[in-house]
């Protein structure tokens, strides 16, 4: 009996004495650690998720942006302004961040009519502007514009006035491909001699890709008697 309370006492003795401190400092550090690591994957899971709402965005934006330019741009068309006249060019200004240009494009009613639009670059935002033809009452075929623009809107923010690659919004091509040159305004002198247009289209924060989309497309002015290549 003596020997069976001796050992209850000491049983009772040792699991009342808690854990030691090197036992304490070893589940510190396994704490430590796992800590470190679960912290170290959650920030790379919210970085990786950031990066993909970017490149995101800037997709959805450069997407926009191209698709209604180079709806414009192929649907680019000399504007008749007086019966009997020659036709005035499709293109009325050729910048490497702006282009304004004539267009038989409507989607309203089922009249055809022209419409001036101008896609510029005006910050960071791809701002469109838009002015709506009328038809002459004594002669339906002629249209004329008003001074103050129909609409403007926003179709990609944010987007880079010059490219990852080093190009512009706008580069202009002739017949053969070949750049047509500048004049001493950053313009195109011959608006005719323009065949087809490069756009290129960088939407999102910086030039990187993990927080940009690169969009570029080459649209043939098929409409012109210049022969674009679609």
């Amino acid at each position: 009996m003596r020997y069976l309370a001796a050992r209850l006492s000491l049983v009772r003795r040792e699991s009342e004495r808690g854990i030691s401190i090197a036992e304490l400092l070893v589940a510190v550090t396994l704490f430590a650690l796992l800590l470190t690591m679960t912290s170290g994957f959650m920030v790379s899971a919210y970085r990786a998720a950031a990066s993909s709402r970017a490149i995101d965005t800037a997709t959805r934006q450069a997407t926009n942006g191209m698709t209604e330019m180079s709806r414009m741009i192929r649907a680019a068309s000399e504007y008749q302004r007086v019966s009997g006249a020659a036709a005035e060019p499709a293109i009325i200004v050729a910048e490497p961040s702006r282009l304004q240009l004539y267009a038989f494009v409507n989607l309203e009613d089922a009249i055809e009519k022209p419409v001036k639009v101008e896609f510029k670059i005006d910050g960071t935002k791809l701002v469109e502007t838009r002015w709506d033809s009328t038809a002459s009452p004594s002669n339906p075929d002629l249209f004329s514009f008003a001074t103050s623009p129909s609409s403007t809107r926003v179709l990609a923010d944010p987007v880079l006035s010059t490219t990852s690659t080093g190009a512009r919004l706008f580069t202009y091509l002739g017949s053969a491909r070949a750049s047509v040159p500048l004049n001493a305004a950053s313009a195109v002198a011959d608006v005719t001699s323009v065949a087809n247009i490069t756009v290129s289209l960088q939407a999102g924060l910086s030039t990187s890709s993990s927080n940009s989309t690169l969009l570029v497309n080459t649209i043939g002015l098929t409409n012109l008697t210049s022969g674009g290549t679609p």
